[in-house]
């Protein structure tokens, strides 16, 4: 695999409903992100919505484990 492959950031894909209504895709489970909430993850130095507390939880786990990379090769 090239180098370029794996340095891209694969976001979550959209629903069909969510990316008709031009909604933000969660940066962790892909669902909506609801409008005016306020939950955001930083990882490797960039903000990402996510759509609730849970989401957040699970991203900052997953980089405060060390494991961040799982962003960066994950396929959905």
């Amino acid at each position: 695999m090239s180098d370029a492959v794996l340095s891209t950031t694969i976001a979550p894909k959209l629903s069909s409903s969510a990316d008709a209504r031009g909604d933000t895709a969660c940066f962790h489970c892909g669902l909506p992100v609801p409008a005016g909430k306020p939950y955001r993850v930083s990882i490797r130095g960039e903000e990402h919505d996510v759509c609730c507390p849970g989401c957040q939880a699970v991203a900052n786990a997953i980089v405060q484990a060390g494991l961040a990379d799982y962003y960066r090769y994950r396929t959905v």
